[in-house]
């Protein structure tokens, strides 16, 4: 098997099985050693043209010429999203990245069931490891609330009622397609019509961190956390009475939009 770095080409071979064969003297043993004891300093070699990817150059000429295209049709997508409202706040960053991974958790659940339903098993694969990730995303951060609770309850409920007088708000919020202004309320009303994430979900996520952290049984509050408290508590019955009165007005209307990236198709909404 040939050294990594140096070449055996049959020159090189033919001269190291003469070298083997012969049997050099003592004289010559000690000659050798006394002018190779000590290496000669050697720079360390440029590589000239390093390569860094395996493609050839005709293949890379596909990609490269894709650069106007992705300006045109995926940089639109990429709106800044430094627009969560957290303030700089650790409690109120954490807070929100709590809801929002255990949000997207459900919705990649919920998305991966939709695909197996209707047979793309392929999909339901990709969405489940999505999930799976988003669950142990989210573990980490309650994770972190937990300890500021218990550290500073009073900070943490107020923050906690701060963010979600704010709302949490999907960072895709920021989504556009370059046509449609309002392409995010409509991605969520499909969303919330076939059951991916709806009002209801995001209610019972709020309900699901109270419980998590006790907010209900925090006591020796300020009077400000004594308030946040109250009204965290009380938001998720609030948000699911909302939800059933939106139900009922959705019911009795049809719209239908063109999302671009399925062609230009009509979805109802």
């Amino acid at each position: 098997m040939a050294m990594i770095g140096f070449p055996t080409t049959c020159v090189s071979q033919k001269i190291l099985c003469s070298s083997l064969q012969s049997k050099p003297s003592r004289s010559n043993i000690s000659s050798s050693m006394s002018v190779h004891h000590k290496k000669p300093f050697r720079p360390a070699r440029e590589v000239e043209g390093q390569v860094t990817h395996s493609m050839p150059p005709h293949k890379m000429e596909i990609f490269k010429s894709l650069e106007n295209w992705a300006e045109k049709n995926l940089l639109t997508l990429l709106k800044p999203v430094e627009h969560v409202k957290t303030e700089n706040s650790p409690f109120m960053g954490f807070i929100y990245t709590s809801f929002q991974e255990r949000a997207t958790f459900i919705s990649h659940s919920n998305t991966a069931r939709h695909a197996r339903r209707h047979g793309d098993l392929k999909l339901a694969q990709i969405c489940g490891t999505i999930a799976a990730d988003e669950k142990r995303h989210e573990a980490a951060y309650t994770n972190v609330v937990d300890k500021l609770f218990e550290l500073d309850p009073d900070a943490a409920v107020i923050a906690f009622a701060d963010m979600m007088r704010k709302k949490i708000v999907m960072s895709a919020h920021l989504m556009f397609d370059g046509r449609d202004p309002a392409l995010f309320n409509h991605f969520s009303a499909v969303a919330q019509r076939l059951g991916v994430y709806s009002a209801t979900d995001y209610a019972d996520v709020l309900e699901f961190l109270v419980g998590r952290w006790k907010v209900e049984g925090l006591a020796g509050l300020s009077e400000d956390g004594n308030k946040a408290r109250d009204f965290v508590c009380c938001l998720a019955p609030r948000y699911r009475k909302l939800e059933e009165r939106a139900r009922g007005r959705r019911e009795t209307r049809e719209k239908t939009v063109r999302f671009s990236w399925v062609f230009d198709r009509e979805v109802q909404v």
